[in-house]
Formats: structure tokens, C-alpha cells, sequence
């Protein structure tokens, strides 16, 4: 992108209701219908007026193909191939006045009737070219290379000249080198230049002077933080959620360097776009920060109603700022109908929504971090010394009321009570350190065979290794039940709870934030007297850990009782006392040894874990998507898959079973495509705005009918292509200067 701006700078610096009657019978089969021909008359004659781009009853609009195939409130209106099936059909032949098409008016006769029927038949075939006016507006043409006018060797400088001399205008006098190179230093790097840079540029008399102060400032690290904050500005770029509580977020600095590291190694647009919306499966884990830089609502509600619509609010701002920042559109209109100005339907829109279904706000590991892995060391050895510490806990006199038990951790904690017969068992969360609980595994175990005998100390892995006086229960034919689980996540189901398998791949969350309940119905009543539970028994993730809980028992007696819960637990995140009172000396000495470990790895822990994290969004597998009648999250219609916006001529078929990295990678790479008639002239827009405070195009975030015209289409289109143009191998001419303007070599541009 800094190449781009070599150049600028070169002269800058200078519908349907319910099924009425049944359908009459099939006439006679209509031969070889044309839709230009036959059945676009009948829809002007008889249906625009009411369903056209003006007016669209029922949310149902037939002037297009794509908006006529999607159909309106009550769904699709055409069923290809299926005439008998189509609400069309019987709307148009039905005796009913309430629901008869048109409602006013002359009806259809037998002829125009039988037409749509066969053309419905016949597969309602609608040439792509009537399918959105596209054509008609500049900005959804295809970027076609402009022939450069004759005048200066400068490209940029023939293109504002020919601008001038066809208004009669002449161009201002050349700026002094005092005024010169202040504007230079101001506009890549925000800071005035030192009177002894003045004075040397004033003093440097070779031609290429100013070209070597312009290469000078573009090396500088200052470039890129100086223009990172352009497009941090336009990707709605904040380091903290918002709303009313606006926590800061503590980890989201990685996007922003990503964004002033860009800028500073050139890398070429189109690896920055790929990157942004799916940089964790091209090796940039902190580039997807983009997707999640916009306000959060981090308070929940039990009201089911307002969660839906938190979350359609969340998944709005991320494809609606993909929309305006890489396209220059306002997608974000067509959340409630199709948009009224550009040809983004409703259905587009959803298609859009489907790509980002499995985003959502929050941190993750950072992989191209080198100290992610001593996170995980750290936890590890961390893990070890908790079970040590479990090991150590039947040891102390339970009824003392000073001994306290070790707060909970998120990789393996062991509660032991009196043996108890259980016909099931239920663990209830009420607080978690963070998000919706997730439970990896429980264990039960029955009592000790022999008397005394100490348990075994947790494993690696995180489960108890069970001596032949330790056994764990079978839970086989066990029935499971909970308060609700985690929509849509392949990783995170009920069944996970008991199937013998540990980490967050394998593990249980619940659909609530905070809160949540779990339950084994074993296959007969069995006794036990400890159990084992974590959120993630491998030790890799730290969020959603159960806080405050209580684990109950329904008991052959028919009634349910408390048997452990965190009310006797130190507070989370607390460090214990030096040792419980009730400890012998040994195994004080053992106590005192492990607690001050604890405390150690907790400390190293704590200074490195946040570096180890990113707040670049967390993927989850796609929820469904639905079209929303009116945007009224609570008013789901037909499900709607993956892709892109159809009126732009793409040919992208995402997968309705796409993974959510699929399903972005390929959005992303169909936004970067050299080809998109968009991209490229947004963000040269972009630079050139950023140069001169208006682009070439006065709007932008909207290239849409609604926005403004390109005061130079033709050197828009010339920067677009020339952003996408391959590098060149040759040596590029040298520096020219002219009457009136400053000349700068166009330096080649990476691909």
C-alpha cells in the first residue's frame, strides 16, 4: 500500500399470504416461453405496481431475479419447476377476493395463467442480465485500464490536467521546498519537519531530492503508525467493548500493530483483506481482530428475546463494517428488505451473515505467539501442583473453620464427601470467571475399598489415576439432561460430558452466560463418594471455569441434596493459607512447599498469559442462519446459506456445510479477487482522501447509487488498476519534473 501512496504523493504533495383455492388444472403445455418476451409484460401488466422497485407488498418484489426468487414475508413465491407448488399460481387463480392477484384490477386471463405456468414449469428460467440493473451504475462495471492523456510523463498529472483544461482552470504555482517538504513530513508522519530537515532539502539541489525525502519517510516506522490510524478509523477499530460497562479489552493491541506493521512492510492489499477475515488459517492470528474491533454488549439477559437480537446486532456490525470498508457499500441496509437503492437484496444480506456465523466476540490463543507455549507449559506444571495439593486435602480436619479448600482451577478439581447412594447426579453453575460454563469430563468414583487409603495423584492428562481400591464408575447407558446446551457447536455437546474423553473438543457448554446446569441419570443406583470435573482437562483454555457451583444428588429417597459446592472453597483466583491446621508436620512441610510452587507458576503466569491471548475473535462452528422477516430476530424464515452478493455477477457457491474458516476464507478471497469491480477503487478512494481530506469519490463507505460520483472516474479507475497490476521487472523511468507540479517515478506495485 505505501507504493500506492509513492503515487498519489507524485502530485498530492502538491410476500405471499397463506394457500387459498387449489390451482386450476394444467393447461395445455406452452412451448419455448422466453421471459423477455412472454413473462416480463405479464409482470409490468399486472404486478409491478404493487410489487415492484417502489412498492414491495408482502416484502415481495418481481422486477428482479433475485428478489423475485427469494420471494417475500411468506417465502419463496416461484418454486422452480414446480408450478402446482408455487404460491404464484394459486394467488393468481384463486376464486377467493381475499386472496386473489392482483387484488385490484383486471385478473390474468387463461393465457397469461397457463404462460407463467409453463415458464414456472420450464424451471422459471430469468436471463442473468434482468436479474439487477448492475450495468447502470458506475461502480459495479468492471475496472477497465484508461488510456493515460497526452501531456505530462506523469500519469496522475495528464489525468488532472485534461481535468482542468476541459473547465478552462490552470493549475496553482509549484510550492516553495520550505512549504514542500512540511507538507511531506505532516502528511506521511504526522510531525513537522526539524528547521535542519528544512534547511538541507532547501540546500539539496540534486533532481531526485525530493524523491529521496519521500523514500526517507516512507522507511520511517512513524509511516505506519500515522497511517494505520486511517484504517483503524474505518474498521471501527476500539480497545475496550463499549456500551455501558466498556471494559477495556487487554489484549486487542495486536490488531493495531498488525494494521502499522502492514503499512510499514508494503504488504499488498489483497493479502491485507484475506488476512483481516481469515487470518487464522493464513497464519495471522491477530489480523481477524478486525472482525471483532466494533462495540460489544457484554451484558446478557436470561429474556431469550433480547440474546437474539445482542447477537444479530453483533453478526450486523461485522458484515455491515466488511461491507463498507472493503466494498464501499451499505449492506447493512438490507437487514429488514431488500435495499432500496442498490441491488443487495434481503437475502444477500443473510447470505452474508451466514459467512460470519460462527464469530463471535472474545479472545483466543495466539498462535504466531512464541509465548502461547509457555502458557501451556506453565499451566501444566501448574495443573500438577493443584493435584498435589487435592491429594493433601482429605487430610485436613474437615470440621475445622479455619481449613479452606483450594479454589477451583480450570483443569481438574476433586470433591470428596460422605458416600452417598446416587440414582443422579447434578452439577449447577451460578458464576463463571468468564462466558457461558463448560464442563470437560465428570468422574465418579466409589468409596475406597480399604479404609485410609490415600487417592492417587491427578495424571497429565488430568484424570485420576484409579489404584485397584479406586473405582470409577462405569456410566455407560447413563441419560443426560441439562439447562440448555451451546447452539450449533459440534465441539461442545451434552453427550461430551461422560464419553471418557478430555479437552475443550470434547467438553460440554451451556447456553446461558454464568449459568447452567448438567445431569447424569445413572443406569442404576450407584455409591459415590468423589468427583472429578474440570473445564479443560488438557490445560489449554482458562475461560468459562465454574466459579461458584453446587453438585446435588438425587438419593433413593427420592430427594435432592448438596454434597459439595464452592462455599467451602477459597475465592477464585485466592491463594490458599501456608498449610491447614489439622496437618501433621510432614505434611505441613509438604504444603508449604507446593503452596509457595503455586504461587510462583500463578505469578509467572499471570505476566505472560495475556501476551499468550488476542482478542481477535473466537470461531465456533456456523450457527443457522434464517432470513428475518422484517430484521425481527424473533421472526425466523427460511434458512439461508453461505455467499455473496449475486447482483455483482460472482459465481462463489459456498457449501451450506462450509466450516466457519471456509466459509470466510472464501469470502475473502472473493473480495481480494483482482477482478472485483470494487475493491480496488475503494480503497484508492481511501488513500486519496486520506491525502487531500476528499476522496475522489466524496463518499467513501457508500459507492452505492446513493453516494457520490467520481470527480476524475477515469484516474479512479487508472489507481485501481494500477494497485492490482502485477510488479514490473523493469527498471521505471527516471523522475521528471514539469511547470507547476512536483514529478515522482511510479515505483511498481506488488500484485
Amino acid at each position: 500500500m505505501p507504493r500506492l501512496l509513492v503515487i498519489l504523493l507524485s502530485f498530492a504533495l502538491l410476500a405471499v399470504p397463506s394457500v387459498g383455492a387449489e390451482p386450476a388444472p394444467p393447461p395445455r403445455p406452452v412451448e419455448g416461453v422466453d421471459f423477455d418476451r412472454d413473462v416480463r409484460p405479464i409482470f409490468a401488466k399486472h404486478c409491478l405496481s404493487c410489487h415492484g422497485d417502489k412498492v414491495q407488498k408482502g416484502g415481495l418484489r418481481l422486477d428482479r431475479k433475485a428478489d423475485a426468487l427469494a420471494g417475500g414475508d411468506s417465502g419463496a413465491a416461484i418454486v422452480q419447476s414446480k408450478a402446482n407448488a408455487s404460491p404464484l399460481i394459486h394467488r393468481v387463480v384463486s376464486t377467493d377476493p381475499s386472496e386473489r392477484m392482483p387484488s385490484k384490477g383486471e385478473a390474468l386471463s387463461a393465457k397469461e395463467v397457463a404462460t407463467l405456468q409453463a415458464w414456472i414449469a420450464q424451471g422459471a428460467n430469468w436471463p442473468e442480465t434482468n436479474a439487477v440493473p448492475t450495468a447502470d451504475h458506475w461502480a459495479f462495471k468492471p475496472v477497465v485500464r484508461p488510456t493515460v492523456p497526452a501531456g505530462p510523463r506523469n500519469p496522475i498529472d495528464a489525468f488532472i490536467q485534461a481535468k482542468l483544461a476541459a473547465a478552462g482552470l490552470k493549475r496553482n504555482p509549484e510550492a516553495d521546498r520550505r512549504t514542500l517538504i512540511r507538507r511531506l513530513k505532516f502528511d506521511l508522519l504526522g510531525l513537522p519537519p526539524t528547521p535542519e530537515e528544512v534547511e538541507a532539502f532547501e540546500k539539496d539541489t540534486a533532481p531526485d531530492a525530493y524523491e529521496k525525502l519521500v523514500e526517507k519517510y516512507l522507511a520511517s516506522p512513524r509511516f505506519g503508525e500515522r497511517w494505520a490510524r486511517h484504517w483503524l478509523d474505518v474498521v471501527r477499530f476500539a480497545e475496550s467493548h463499549g456500551f455501558e460497562m466498556n471494559h477495556e479489552r487487554p489484549s486487542a493491541w495486536p490488531y493495531r500493530d498488525y494494521v502499522i506493521k502492514a503499512f510499514n512492510d508494503d504488504k499488498p492489499f489483497d493479502q491485507f483483506v484475506r488476512e483481516q477475515i481469515a487470518g487464522d488459517v493464513l497464519g495471522a492470528d491477530e489480523a481477524t481482530g478486525f472482525l471483532v474491533g466494533g462495540p460489544w454488549d457484554q451484558v446478557k439477559s436470561p429474556d431469550p428475546g433480547l440474546t437474539a437480537q445482542q447477537r444479530a446486532d453483533e453478526l450486523h456490525d461485522i458484515l455491515g463494517t466488511a461491507g463498507s470498508a472493503f466494498l464501499g457499500l451499505t449492506v447493512g441496509c438490507a437487514r429488514c428488505h431488500n435495499h432500496k437503492f442498490d441491488p443487495v437484496s434481503q437475502v444477500d444480506y443473510y447470505r452474508l451473515k451466514a459467512v460470519f456465523a460462527g464469530v463471535r466476540h472474545g479472545e483466543r490463543v495466539w498462535k504466531q505467539d512464541t509465548r502461547a507455549k509457555d502458557v501451556e507449559v506453565l499451566q501444566g506444571e501448574l495443573a500438577k501442583v493443584h493435584g498435589a495439593l487435592a491429594a493433601l486435602e482429605p487430610l485436613a480436619d474437615p470440621k475445622s473453620k479455619t481449613a479452606r479448600r483450594m479454589s477451583v482451577n480450570a483443569r481438574v478439581n476433586v470433591e470428596r464427601f460422605a458416600p452417598v447412594k446416587a440414582v443422579a447426579v447434578r452439577f449447577v453453575v451460578t458464576a463463571t470467571n468468564q462466558y457461558e460454563p463448560c464442563l470437560d469430563e465428570l468422574e465418579f468414583f466409589a468409596p475406597q475399598l480399604r479404609e485410609g487409603e490415600a487417592p492417587a495423584e491427578p495424571r497429565a492428562n488430568g484424570s485420576a489415576g484409579a489404584s485397584p481400591s479406586q473405582k470409577k464408575l462405569d456410566t455407560t447407558g447413563a441419560k443426560l439432561r441439562s439447562s440448555g446446551d451451546y447452539p450449533n457447536a459440534s465441539l461442545h455437546k451434552l453427550e461430551h460430558l461422560i464419553d471418557g474423553k478430555f479437552g475443550n473438543g470434547r467438553s460440554w457448554i451451556s447456553n446461558e452466560i454464568g449459568r447452567g446446569w448438567a445431569e447424569v441419570e445413572f443406569k442404576q443406583p450407584v455409591e459415590i463418594d468423589r468427583i472429578l470435573w474440570g473445564r479443560d482437562r488438557e490445560g489449554k483454555f482458562i475461560d468459562r471455569v465454574p466459579t461458584r457451583y453446587r453438585i446435588e444428588v438425587w438419593t433413593t429417597k427420592y430427594e435432592w441434596i448438596t454434597v459439595a459446592s464452592s462455599g467451602d472453597r477459597l475465592p477464585f483466583g485466592a491463594m490458599p493459607p501456608p498449610f491447614p491446621p489439622s496437618l501433621e508436620k510432614s505434611e505441613r512441610e509438604s504444603w508449604a512447599k507446593l503452596t509457595k510452587r503455586q504461587l510462583e507458576l500463578s505469578e509467572s503466569l499471570a505476566k505472560i498469559e495475556r501476551s499468550g491471548m488476542v482478542y481477535a475473535g473466537s470461531f465456533a462452528s456456523p450457527e443457522p442462519t434464517f432470513r428475518m422477516h422484517r430484521g425481527d430476530a424473533m421472526q425466523p424464515r427460511e434458512p439461508i446459506g453461505p455467499g455473496v452478493l449475486t447482483a455483482l455477477g460472482s459465481k462463489l457457491d459456498i457449501p451450506n456445510d462450509a466450516t466457519n474458516a471456509q466459509r470466510r476464507l472464501a469470502l475473502a478471497k472473493w473480495i481480494s479477487d483482482a477482478n472485483h469491480p470494487l475493491t480496488a477503487r475503494v480503497i484508492v478512494n481511501r488513500l486519496w482522501q486520506s491525502h487531500f481530506g476528499t476522496g475522489l469519490v466524496e463518499t467513501p463507505s457508500d459507492f452505492g447509487r446513493n453516494g457520490g460520483k467520481p470527480s476524475h472516474p477515469e484516474l479512479l479507475d487508472w489507481l485501481a488498476s494500477e494497485l492490482v497490476k502485477p510488479t514490473r521487472a523493469a527498471p521505471p523511468p527516471p523522475p521528471l519534473r514539469g511547470e507547476g507540479s512536483r514529478r515522482r517515478l511510479l515505483l511498481p506495485l506488488p500484485s
